[in-house]
This record gives structure tokens, C-alpha cells and sequence, in this order.
């Protein structure tokens, strides 16, 4: 069980990207207890590092960049580059939080039968689903995450915008422009957006704010409808009332479900594949499968 488990481990820290110890729990399917005993002997090998910011509850966790590079073997990720591995030290807060929402919707989730998380991807990877600017050097969208929420009858693909409050208002609607504009020509079909706020007081600025981004990209673009639906919530809101609960405020300002985002056809994926189960053999070809992403950003994801 250990080094299935440490391989576990460094593959969740890479796909999903830094979380805390209780996140590692659910998304691995391991015990806390296992998952610290593990994390801890990953550090002792340079493997992972860890910080426990004032704000968090406990310790949380990232790669190294050898670390990074021995997940990237164990998913054949052949667009890793260690030169480009980023020090996580600084993000760590900022990802947890992240974290926190997509493993929220993991656990929830994961209750009913037959519906899960898949394709999970942290910033890192998700910045790779997407084009690049003319000099190549940066992508287009850096979300904070991207995945599929399967539910009994459909399949919802989300994008994750965290907001601490660092960065100002108007980013928001700069941000409504770039993803509607990126997503009308990949054609997929209505996404969603989740921003998601650390601060419960600016919910209703940002939804005001992501409905000015999104005029500005109809106008130009003819008074068409944006691919994309654009949904705001807090952490707190999260944490009260689940993240499948009434908490998710559009732009146009109508409270809804998770249930009710705009959604396609359930794709045929099986248990095996959700975020947090775990099977006695580590089935590395089930992880592997979606992280291999080219650099550049010219993989079609969510495709089934």
C-alpha cells in the first residue's frame, strides 16, 4: 500500500496541484493519518514541501521540482519542463483554495450513485488546455482549475477563478472578455465559469462586473450569446451550503444550483475514473490518461 500511495500522492499534487492534508484524504481515498505518514516521507526525499499559511487549519502541500518531474514520468506528461516549474511557496494559499473547491464537489458528489469529478486539472496543467499569445509566452486563460461535474444525467464543465481580493474588480471583467472570446472558438458547447471569492461581500460586484465583461463581448461580437455562463460564490457559501447547494449567482444576477449550469450529455465514464476512488491496483493508466497535454494548448478536453 505505501508506495502505491506516495505514487498516489505525487500524482494528485501534479494533476490537481497543491492541496492540504484533508484534501489529500479525498482525493486519493487514503486515510489523513496514511496521507501525513506519506507526505512526510515525500519531504524527507525532497519529493514534496510543505507550509501551513496563518489562515489555513493545517499543512499544506506541493511539489518540488524533482518531484514534479518524477509525477510527470509517472503520467507520461511529455510537455513537462523542470525550467518552468514554478517555486509553489508563494501560491500555496491561493491553490489550497482552489483545491478546496473542487474537492468540495468531489465529496459531494460522490454521495450519489454513479456521479463523480474527472478530469480535475490544477492551474498548472489547465494553463496548457489553452491557445498562446503571439510570442508563445504565456496562455491566453490561466484558470485555477478546469473539470467535468458528472451528475446522474448530464455532465457540467467548469472553469475555477479563485479571488482573494488581491487583484481589482475590474480583473473580473477583463476576464469575462478573454474566456468568452477563447471559448466561442473552440466550440464546445456552453462551459461555465465559477468565480469563486474569498470575500463574501464582493459576490455581487464581481456578478456585476463578469455582466459588463460579457456586453463588451457582444458588442463586438455581433449581440451574439457567450459560450460560457458566468457564476459567482463565496468560500464561506461553499463551506455553509455545499457546493451542489443554491449558492451560485450568474451575471445577469439569478441565484441557481450547481444542477442547474448549463450542462451536455453524460459522457459513458465509468466509476473507476471519478477524483477519490481508489482500487486496490493503482491503475496509472486512469490517471495517465488525461495529463498528457501538449504544450500549447492543442488538446480538446472534456470530450466525451
Amino acid at each position: 500500500m505505501t508506495a502505491q500511495l506516495y505514487e498516489m500522492l505525487a500524482v494528485s499534487l501534479y494533476l490537481h496541484g497543491t492541496q492540504s492534508t484533508g484534501q489529500l484524504a479525498v482525493t486519493t481515498g487514503y486515510h489523513r493519518d496514511n496521507v501525513i505518514k506519506s507526505c512526510r516521507k515525500l519531504r524527507n526525499e525532497g519529493m514534496v514541501e510543505a507550509c501551513k499559511p496563518k489562515r489555513m487549519a493545517e499543512q499544506i502541500w506541493y511539489l518540488t521540482a524533482e518531484g514534479a518531474a518524477t509525477a510527470a514520468q509517472l503520467v507520461e506528461d511529455e510537455g513537462f519542463d523542470a525550467r518552468t516549474w514554478p517555486r509553489l511557496k508563494a501560491l500555496a494559499y491561493h491553490d489550497a483554495l482552489a483545491s478546496e473547491v473542487f474537492v468540495r464537489l468531489v465529496a459531494e458528489t460522490r454521495k450519489a450513485t454513479a456521479c463523480g469529478v474527472v478530469e480535475w486539472l490544477g492551474p498548472r496543467l489547465a494553463a496548457r488546455l489553452y491557445p498562446v499569445d503571439a510570442d508563445r509566452s504565456r496562455s491566453l486563460l490561466k484558470p485555477d482549475g478546469t473539470a467535468t461535474v458528472v451528475l446522474p444525467d448530464r455532465q457540467v464543465d467548469v472553469h475555477l477563478e479563485l479571488d482573494t481580493g488581491a487583484q481589482s474588480l475590474g480583473i473580473a471583467a477583463e476576464k469575462a472578455r478573454a474566456y468568452a472570446t477563447v471559448l466561442a472558438v473552440r466550440g464546445h458547447g456552453k462551459e461555465n465559469v465559477l468565480f469563486v471569492t474569498a470575500l463574501p461581500g464582493r459576490v455581487e460586484n464581481l456578478a456585476r462586473m463578469l455582466k459588463a465583461g460579457v456586453a463588451v463581448w457582444q458588442k463586438g461580437a455581433g449581440g451574439k450569446e457567450p459560450p460560457v455562463g458566468f457564476w459567482v460564490a463565496s468560500l464561506e457559501a461553499l463551506e455553509r451550503e455545499g457546493a451542489l447547494g443554491k449558492i451560485w449567482l450568474s451575471a445577469e444576477g439569478r441565484l441557481c444550483r450547481f444542477g442547474d449550469l448549463p450542462s451536455r450529455a453524460r459522457g459513458k465514464w465509468s466509476t473507476d475514473e471519478f477524483v477519490g476512488y481508489r482500487v486496490d491496483r493503482y491503475a496509472r493508466d486512469a490517471w495517465g490518461r488525461f495529463a498528457r497535454i501538449p504544450a500549447g494548448g492543442t488538446r480538446e478536453v472534456h470530450g466525451r
